[in-house]
């Protein structure tokens, strides 16, 4: 298997890749930043040359090389994807995907993609002329005093979640963040905590992404 840690970094001064059509890139959480290569080849085992489009995620990879060993070894959050890769399975392997740095999160099921980031009065401008520059690594408040904004993208329309439709479909937002809030609530508490911070705009708002 072979599978990126992220996408492109788009915040260089020179531009060195492109995550297009996506929006964003390392450090966020939309598409431009965790939507990334994953090639999988066994001839033995998989089919050729076949293209599987439903969300996965790299911890999928525990169960299945568990089960390419013969083992039956997984977990809520890894589901053995070989199955899947075969057609003998056609349903989605998730019903909902999660990412969290600190205070924002994000959580995708289906089209739909929620994200709740932290707002700032700061000014992105300041960073984003220099090169994607870090913010002085502080003990930042469990949610920004400014506080936070939700936004809500359709990725079969808008693949480039550009749109926020939020205030569109109410129903989906409410679904979305109580699956959120489950999922935040069996957490354990991280053992190493990154307080590396930078500024960035969303839909015209200045957010303060961590990572």
């Amino acid at each position: 298997m072979f599978i990126s840690d992220n996408g492109c970094i788009d915040y260089m001064p020179a531009v060195i890749c492109t995550n297009s059509p996506l929006s964003g890139g390392k450090r966020y959480h939309l598409d431009g930043g965790i939507r990334v290569p994953y090639l999988v080849k066994w001839p033995a085992g998989l089919p050729r040359g076949e293209v599987y489009s439903l969300p996965a995620s790299v911890l999928d990879l525990y169960a299945t090389f568990a089960a390419a060993a013969g083992s039956d070894a997984g977990t809520e959050d890894s589901v053995n994807l070989l199955p899947y890769l075969r057609g003998e399975i056609e349903e989605p392997p998730h019903e909902y995907l999660y990412w969290r740095s600190l205070p924002n999160a994000a959580v995708r099921s289906g089209k739909w993609k929620l994200w709740r980031v932290d707002l700032t009065d700061q000014d992105p401008a300041s960073v984003l002329s220099r090169g994607g520059r870090l913010l002085p690594e502080e003990d930042y408040p469990p949610v920004s005093v400014h506080g936070q904004v939700t936004v809500l993208h359709d990725l079969e329309a808008d693949i480039g979640e550009r749109e926020n439709v939020a205030d569109q479909h109410p129903e989906v937002v409410e679904r979305l963040e109580a699956a959120l809030a489950n999922w935040e609530a069996e957490l354990a508490e991280p053992m190493w905590i990154s307080k590396r911070s930078t500024l960035a705009e969303l839909h015209g708002q200045a957010i303060q992404l961590y990572f």
